[in-house]
C-alpha cells in the first residue's frame, strides 16, 4: 500500500529514491520546445504562428488559425514542421531551449 511506513521508514526511503529518479529521467527525456516565427520583411513585420514539441524521433506543433479553429502537425522534425509552412511564406524556426547534452 503506497504512503504506508515501516517503522525503519524503508517504504519512504524507496519512494523518495524513486521520485528523484523519475525526476532526473523526466528532465533528461523531456521534448525541446519550439516556435515558429513568420517573417514580413516588405511590412517590416514578424508574428509566432506556432508552437512545438521535438522529441528527437518526432515533432508536434500548434497552429493556432483563429479563436474557433487551431490545428497540429505531427512531423519527423521541427524543421519538417517549418519547412511545411515556409512553402508560401517566410517561416523560421525559433529554439525556446538549448539542446540538452547527451
Amino acid at each position: 500500500m503506497m504512503g504506508e511506513v515501516t517503522r525503519d521508514g524503508s517504504q519512504e526511503c524507496g519512494e523518495q529514491r524513486l521520485l528523484a529518479e523519475l525526476v532526473e529521467l523526466s528532465a533528461e527525456t523531456a521534448p525541446r520546445r519550439f516556435a515558429l516565427g513568420l517573417l514580413d520583411i516588405q511590412h517590416d513585420d514578424g508574428a509566432v504562428v506556432g508552437w512545438g514539441l521535438d522529441f528527437g524521433d518526432e515533432a508536434i506543433a500548434y497552429l493556432p488559425v483563429d479563436d474557433s479553429f487551431q490545428r497540429f502537425l505531427r512531423t519527423g522534425s521541427a524543421d519538417h514542421a517549418r519547412r511545411l509552412l515556409a512553402r508560401r511564406d517566410d517561416v523560421r524556426l525559433i529554439w525556446l531551449d538549448e539542446p540538452v547534452e547527451d
